[in-house]
């Protein structure tokens, strides 16, 4: 009896942080589409705002599937923590899927994003976003100053730094590397969590149907 007790709270404690966690992310994506839209916008595949925007439908989701799994664990209802569980299993496959798809597919990110950066630098529709971004990052063109070089019609305020030789794509690729550790931990946490929520909510959707503690 103590034993679906504590679990029961556990189950709901649980979600109450995933709650948290998920308006967190909200609160991120926010952030981002409103303060650094244009951070990243030297390449619009790789923008802040396509990953502002799946912070925000990730964090969305996470808070419904809170919603279930808190609601279900307080009325002891075996249909909404089943919906909670199915969820965060989905969840989990999809996170497992991205990590596996990231780690086969880097080397053809990385080039696909090098083409990209390649493809703006001289267009003028991107000059203001290159220029904020190389003086933030002292960093100038792709490779370097030989981008601009062969483009006199570019005038770059970065042609006369210190840093004239450093590229930006050598610099987003470090702060990705850097970041992805980070990730990786976070990522890592998360699963565990998951891991341990469905559980709990699978072993309490077995104690209701059994007949354990009903309210």
């Amino acid at each position: 009896m103590c034993g679906y007790t504590c679990i029961r709270y556990l189950v709901f404690f649980f979600n109450v942080i995933f709650f948290i966690t998920g308006a967190g992310l909200v609160g991120t994506g926010a952030y981002l589409r409103i303060e650094k839209d244009d951070y990243l916008d030297l390449c619009d595949k790789y923008s802040w705002a396509t990953g502002a925007n799946l912070l925000l439908a990730v964090g969305a989701i996470i808070l419904v599937v809170a919603f279930f799994g808190c609601y279900g664990a307080w009325k002891e209802s075996s249909c909404l923590l089943g919906i909670f569980f199915v969820f965060l299993l989905i969840i989990f496959v999809l996170e497992l899927a991205a990590g596996i798809y990231a780690a086969t597919e880097k080397s053809k990110v990385e080039d696909e994003l090098k083409g990209c950066l390649n493809g703006t630098v001289t267009d003028n529709d991107y000059r203001k976003a290159w220029e904020k971004f190389e003086e933030e990052f002292e960093c100038c063109g792709v490779n370097g100053k030989s981008d601009y070089i062969y483009h006199p019609q570019i005038n770059d305020t970065c042609m006369g730094k210190a840093y004239k030789d450093k590229g930006c794509y050598n610099q987003i690729k470090d702060d990705l590397k850097n970041n992805l550790v980070i990730v990786i931990g976070v990522g890592i946490g998360f699963a565990v969590i998951q891991i341990l929520g469905m559980v709990m909510s699978l072993w309490m959707i077995c104690q209701i149907k059994s007949g354990g503690e009903m309210a």
